[in-house]
């Protein structure tokens, strides 16, 4: 039987490379429309003029929704295709950082920002299920551990970024540029 299985993995090591990064890319690109709020977030209260417990409840919001559903995440990734939750949460997080660049208040901020939680949540679950199906057994460990590398590079993009065009342009600019670089992922 796993013989069988085997035959259905990628054998191509180039074809396996190349689905490796794509998946590094996506998960990658997750982070600046994900960090992108708490890097972001000292400008927002100075310039929106926001309690900072009123703005930390934005984060709160996506912290819990992202929780949540990375446990239906897990349900629905075994009923459907991973590359179409994939391309959904990006997509969608995508149209919630515009709407986070667009919110004039806290109450729409936090709305969109669990949205984006949600969203977000339909990524990582498929990205390892897609290593689960079409990478041989003998690289699925490396390929898990070696997409990690992902989020702390993600994480020192998104703030550099996020420093960079706050400090030349305004909070709201890097919202629409994580959507513009989410949409091109997509």
């Amino acid at each position: 039987m796993d013989n069988i299985i085997q035959k259905k993995k990628i054998q191509s090591k180039k074809i396996q490379s190349m689905l490796f990064w794509l998946c590094w890319i996506v998960y990658f690109s997750t982070y600046l429309g994900r960090l992108n709020y708490s890097a972001s977030l000292t400008e927002i209260i100075r310039a929106e003029g926001f309690d900072k417990g009123a703005a930390g409840l934005i984060g709160t919001a996506f912290f819990f929704s992202y929780g949540f559903g990375q446990l239906i995440s897990g349900i629905l990734g075994d009923n459907l295709k991973p590359h179409k939750m994939i391309l959904v949460g990006v997509l969608g997080s995508g149209i919630c950082n515009v709407a986070m660049g667009l919110s004039t208040s806290i109450w729409q901020m936090v709305a969109a920002w669990c949205m984006n939680g949600l969203l977000q949540s339909l990524i990582w679950s498929p990205i390892i299920k897609i290593f689960s199906d079409w990478i041989p057994k003998n690289r699925q460990k490396t390929f898990c551990i070696n997409i990690n590398s992902s989020v702390p590079i993600g994480t020192f993009a998104t703030y550099g970024i996020t420093a960079f065009v706050v400090w030349k342009f305004h909070w709201r600019t890097m919202f629409f540029f994580s959507s513009l670089c989410l949409a091109a992922i997509g």
